[in-house]
């Protein structure tokens, strides 16, 4: 298993570990708040704009710094044996919020930021899965479904604990943030 921890540290750690990363696209402090909930083996981490927690995981949304996207964001964490845990997924969603865009894909969902690093290393995909990866919801098929890595050379280095899966993660949150938010933040602003 990839990525493995101590029940200790990602109680701990992990809360503020994701708030800084996620502070990258986040329109403000206040307006992100991470929750976790334990059950069965496992550990799931979401962010929302609330402080208590929603009753609908799979909705939670917070603003981003442009005004036409939210985001959700999810991990989850499995149980391997007493105290250790290691991350099954940690998915970062991108919703285009404009009517004209949620008329074309009802969901909102426009692209995705994803890391599933423990996909069977046999799997075909395995390479492109793994680590930070890209699908690009507003394409059609079978684009939307494509994995497109962020970093094929050095997957074994991401995955190798959860301190160097974070520094990965977060930048592609900042290409996320210089390469589309701020991108279209600059056009609408010129569209006034």
């Amino acid at each position: 298993m990839n990525i493995k921890s101590s029940l200790n540290d990602i109680t701990t750690h992990r809360i503020s570990e994701l708030e800084n990363m996620l502070l990258e696209i986040s329109k403000s402090k206040k307006n992100i708040h991470i929750h976790s909930n334990s059950f069965f083996n496992r550990i799931l981490f979401f962010a929302s704009n609330f402080s208590t927690k929603q009753l609908d995981i799979d909705n939670c949304r917070f603003p981003t710094i442009c005004e036409i996207f939210n985001a959700s964001y999810k991990e989850v964490w499995i149980r391997e044996s007493n105290d250790i845990y290691y991350l099954e997924r940690a998915y970062l969603h991108i919703y285009n919020i404009t009517s004209e865009y949620t008329n074309i894909r009802e969901d909102g969902e426009y692209l995705l930021l994803h890391s599933d690093p423990n996909i069977p290393i046999t799997d075909k995909h395995y390479k492109c899965k793994a680590g930070p990866h890209i699908h690009f919801q507003f394409s059609p098929e079978p684009i939307s479904h494509s994995h497109w890595a962020l970093s094929l050379d050095s997957i074994d280095n991401i995955l190798s604990d959860r301190l160097t899966f974070n520094s990965s993660f977060k930048n592609a949150i900042y290409q996320l943030r210089t390469q589309l938010f701020e991108p279209f933040d600059d056009y609408l602003l010129n569209q006034l």
